[in-house]
């Protein structure tokens, strides 16, 4: 059905078939489609410029890793990673890595070849629901521009989630509204079909249901509300089946999960809700923060918006939200499903499993928690202005004739979001620094393109400023690195042999030479301190000088040897270790394992003569030079 003139042009817009005035009445839809393909162009090369200053950061190390060290695919494929169940997202990885582990530029292009298609899904979007028309260029405009989105284009790990997600959105959206409007009930299925293909890179994607619900019973459904209950069932009976089945799932792979949820007091909840929706929500969608806070590794950054700017936002949201009501029926609706949005996507998920009591308030300045209502923004923002296609008496009033210059103040208000959005991102460029960390993986990569087949690379952990010490056995060198490595270099970094001159990295991700620092030493009971320890035979007992924490060490054990030797070293009761010893003065290192208290060594070589001098135990260090 041909909807009537008014729906399609402007409020108080007449039924004479005449096209309404305004500079931007009269684009073609031809150019319409234009003008939004060139905001698309704007938006990628911001967002490239944005991805040139950013790297792989945390969660984007264990990714890599684990794509490597996996070669049952399934299993890779089907774990939960911090309560997030994410298979497409982890293929993904799975398929870049094998062509080029850590490769920035080819990660930034798959990144943005995903924003490129959550943007054209929106337009796409746009169009069905409101036409060809001018107006939509504005939600594509701020769409295309909010910082709400920065967060997650330069975090590669948060892109996996959100972006599909985007996409997913407004494509379950479009096939939903043509169900609606009677194309048949295989847009039903492709609808839910998108909300899968979300669900395989983020748990979010199962709000997209309730979000078709609700538009449907609040704008297209028609009065009363309710209507759509009865008249859609089948598609709500289709939606909630594969939520069932997706939570089955889900519930069954729970077991796999790196990162137990947290229950988190009711105060740090409404510190982190305050923050977010008074704050980062408000401030993003406006084009803020202007400002940001660099945290953990200084190649991320927080919104940080000055009390002014705060208030002005909620102002200004204030007069659009007020304008949209005085103009527009059901503005209200579309103000409310966007908060509701919110709260149910992002507050509710995050209350309930990520909140700590030490930090609620900094994960309330999280722009990345709410980059996934973005196209919702935009969305909601053409809902309480533009009528839907074939929407009957859709304003409550005509614009009065002396607001002729309307179109006007809308377009300069649009370019200064548009300002205010650039501005906001060339900050949070200037916030962050992933410099250090490039060039610590770069020098890395060259380290192990370059290291002798016979190497023995002994694994630290890598700085605090490359990956948080909190991310475990993926801070240390031997996984975080080994991406980099041939498939043997790769399992000699896991399991390094005994040798005189073992390599490690240094802080700045080259391989050098290897020390220990000491943490304990052994010596015989009434031992001095110099020359060699008294052997009984064959062998010598030690005691270590402290109590050593249950882990993995490194020994170095000082020796002379009058020929070539082999000697065995057995903490406590532990496993024996073969040491091959040259002749002469020398220094010999090898992995230990809870040491224990006591150290034997045991000459095996039948009439050598070996002589013991000193065992040092601690962790890898680049030796001084």
């Amino acid at each position: 059905m041909k909807p009537p003139v008014e729906a399609q042009d402007r409020p108080g817009g007449t039924d004479d078939g005449k096209p309404p005035a305004g500079p931007l009445a009269s684009l073609s839809a031809r150019w319409v489609i234009v003008c939004a393909l060139l905001l698309i162009v704007v938006q990628v090369v911001l967002k490239a410029n944005h991805l040139r200053h950013g790297y792989f950061r945390q969660d984007d190390f264990e990714y890599v890793a684990r794509a490597v060290e996996h070669t049952g695919v399934w299993d890779y494929l089907l774990r939960m990673h911090a309560g997030q169940f994410m298979p497409g997202g982890f293929g993904l990885v799975w398929l870049l890595v094998r062509v080029d582990a850590y490769g920035w530029g080819l990660t930034s292009a798959t990144t943005l070849l995903m924003q490129v298609a959550a943007s054209l899904a929106l337009l796409r979007l746009l169009r069905r629901m409101f036409g060809t028309r001018p107006a939509i260029l504005a939600p594509m405009l701020v769409y295309a521009l909010t910082p709400m989105t920065l967060g997650i284009t330069v975090w590669w790990a948060a892109a996996l989630n959100a972006l599909p997600l985007q996409i997913a959105l407004p494509m379950a959206l479009h096939a939903h509204i043509r169900y609606v409007r009677g194309d048949g009930f295989r847009h039903a299925v492709y609808a839910i079909g998108w909300t899968v293909f979300g669900l395989a890179f983020y748990l979010k994607a199962g709000t997209i249901p309730l979000l078709l619900f609700a538009l449907t019973c609040a704008h297209l459904a028609g009065a009363p509300w309710w209507a759509g209950l009865r008249r859609y069932a089948g598609a709500w009976l289709l939606y909630g089946s594969a939520l069932l089945v997706y939570a089955g799932i889900y519930l069954a792979r729970m077991h796999t999960t790196t990162v137990e949820p947290q229950a988190a007091s009711a105060e740090a909840i409404g510190t982190f809700a305050g923050r977010l929706l008074g704050q980062t929500l408000p401030v993003t969608a406006v084009g803020g923060p202007q400002t940001w806070m660099s945290v953990g590794t200084f190649d991320y950054a927080l919104a940080a918006p000055s009390r002014f700017l705060v208030i002005s936002s909620w102002i200004l949201i204030a007069a659009i939200v007020g304008l949209s009501v005085w103009l527009r029926r059901r503005a209200i609706r579309a103000w409310a499903i966007l908060i509701g949005y919110v709260v149910v996507t992002d507050v509710v998920p995050v209350a309930l499993g990520r909140v700590n009591e030490s930090y609620a308030d900094l994960l309330g300045l999280e722009s990345r928690y709410v980059a996934e209502a973005a196209p919702l923004l935009a969305i909601c923002l053409g809902l309480a202005f533009l009528p839907l296609v074939g929407e009957k008496d859709p304003y409550r009033r005509a614009l009065p004739a002396s607001w002729q210059g309307t179109p006007l103040i809308a377009g300069m208000c649009l370019a200064a979001f548009a300002m205010h959005a650039v501005w906001s991102g060339q900050g949070y460029t200037r916030a962050v620094d992933a410099d250090r960390v490039r060039a610590y993986i770069e020098n890395a990569r060259r380290s192990l393109e370059q290291v002798p087949a016979t190497a023995q690379i002994y694994e630290r952990h890598v700085p605090e400023w490359v990956q948080s010490g909190w991310t475990g056995e993926y801070a240390k060198s031997s996984r975080l690195l080994a991406p980099l490595a041939s498939e043997h270099i790769r399992w000699t970094m896991r399991d390094p042999q005994p040798a005189a001159e073992p390599l490690t990295f240094d802080d700045q991700g080259r391989l050098v030479p290897m020390d220990v620092a000491d943490l304990a030493v052994a010596a015989p009971v009434g031992h001095r301190g110099t020359g060699c320890w008294k052997m009984t035979g064959a062998t010598v007992t030690a005691t270590i000088s402290r109590p050593v924490p249950a882990g993995e060490y490194v020994a170095r054990f000082d020796y002379v040897a009058m020929s070539g030797d082999q000697a065995e070293v057995r903490f406590g009761s532990g496993p024996p270790v073969t040491l091959n010893l040259d002749q002469g003065l020398h220094a010999i290192y090898f992995p230990v394992a809870d040491p224990g208290q006591t150290v034997t060594i045991t000459r095996l070589t039948p009439g050598a003569s070996l002589c013991p001098t000193h065992l040092r135990i601690g962790m890898a260090i680049p030796r001084s030079t």
